[in-house]
């Protein structure tokens, strides 16, 4: 791409190395590289870092062309940083010329969806911005899996396996939206040509899919867990089923209510773990790590599920205790699952829920895109200003 300096920032778009190199370029086939350079005026830093260390970046609609951004620690994050704000520019042009949603047309205004990119659920305007600059990132990661450097084949290729699943339901439920004029259709469905390109790749080595799929698991329950809650009805339906002695829930589904509370915290955070244990096994502060995720992560999976049921008398109200067992139990045959369940029963005097063991876990993994869409909620407006 051509030479550029951006304002206050030490690294330039220009040359074989750095994120530069990793930008796509024209000529190999890759995104428009020359038309990042064209529209971006200005990087401006710093905004601190997630706690994690992670890349925090913002664009806004009312400044076309300038993206704030925390200092990146590797040349591949100031490139997908770069790239997710450019897509963001690109559908605030679009919107200033055409209306792709209505404010409000078969469904509450102020619905609110399951972003997996953030803590907190969002609204129509910022869930399409998230999606579509998600397409361009995940197509990034596609290209970036054959890169040069290891570092970075075995970084895009956890990536892409995580950010792949998330992206493609989060495009399912949008498409879903009857909030979407007939541009709006066809704009999505505009989108779905870059999606055909996320399947029918080579398989990602299964340590990296295996953490990636933990990532995607562990985002959702604990979304989930937070801001859903089942109607007093089914509750009670539930409750009797597990008094009983049922051997599941008398059904699949569960009909949920949109709790307005505060962002859940640490959703993302112990997805970007999973991310470091993935790529940068040497780069983990291991005696940091939670005990159980410690030993799940280490391979020891009966140690990881004995610790979780220790926990959970204490703790049995808490999300997190129940996502860790839930993810140990993952890692194990169903025939453990089940004795781990007879496990939590010994250690908390009660039985589990029902389907509360490996088989309730995965239920609610493949509910979650159903029961999680557009859920009644308070507030903001259409959306100028910042987006992440």
């Amino acid at each position: 791409m051509p030479h550029r300096r951006h304002p206050r920032c030490g690294h330039t778009g220009a040359g074989d190395e750095g994120e530069g190199a990793l930008l796509p370029a024209p000529g190999r086939r890759r995104l428009g590289a020359l038309g990042l350079a064209a529209a971006l005026a200005a990087v401006t830093p710093p905004r601190p870092r997630s706690p994690i260390g992670t890349v925090v970046a913002l664009s806004s609609s009312d400044a076309f062309g300038g993206a704030e951004m925390s200092a990146p620690a590797e040349a591949v994050d100031l490139a997908v940083g770069l790239v997710h704000e450019f897509r963001h520019m690109k559908l605030d042009a679009v919107l200033d010329c055409v209306d792709l949603y209505t404010e409000a047309d078969g469904e509450p205004e102020h619905a609110r969806y399951y972003a997996s990119w953030r803590d907190d659920p969002r609204p129509l305007p910022g869930y399409l911005h998230g999606v579509f600059a998600y397409f361009g990132v995940v197509d990034l990661w596609r290209r970036l899996r054959r890169d040069r450097d290891p570092a970075v084949r075995r970084r895009a290729r956890f990536e892409f396996a995580h950010w792949r699943v998330q992206t493609r339901d989060a495009y399912t439920l949008l498409c879903a939206s009857p909030r979407l004029t007939a541009a709006g259709r066809e704009f999505t469905a505009m989108m779905a040509e870059s999606a055909a390109h996320w399947t029918g790749q080579e398989s990602v080595p299964d340590d990296l899919a295996l953490l990636a799929r933990e990532a995607v698991i562990a985002h959702r329950l604990g979304w989930r867990a937070h801001y859903l809650r089942p109607s007093a009805g089914q509750i009670a339906e539930l409750t009797e089923a597990w008094l009983s002695g049922a051997a599941g829930p008398p059904r699949r589904h569960v009909d949920t209510v949109f709790r307005e509370v505060r962002p859940a915290p640490g959703l993302t955070e112990y997805g970007d773990r999973l991310r470091r244990a993935a790529c940068d096994p040497g780069g983990i502060s291991w005696s940091t790590l939670h005990p159980v995720d410690h030993a799940r992560l280490s391979g020891e999976t009966g140690t990881a599920c004995r610790l979780a049921v220790d926990r959970l008398p204490r703790e049995w109200e808490q999300p997190w205790p129940w996502i860790r067992l839930g993810l140990a139990l993952l890692r194990q045959s169903p025939e453990a699952a089940t004795e781990d369940g007879d496990r939590v029963a010994a250690g908390t005097g009660d039985h589990p829920p029902p389907g509360g063991r490996q088989g309730a876990l995965r239920a609610g993994h493949r509910g979650h895109r159903q029961s999680a869409g557009p859920r009644p909620a308070g507030c903001p407006d259409r959306g100028s200003g910042p987006r992440r």
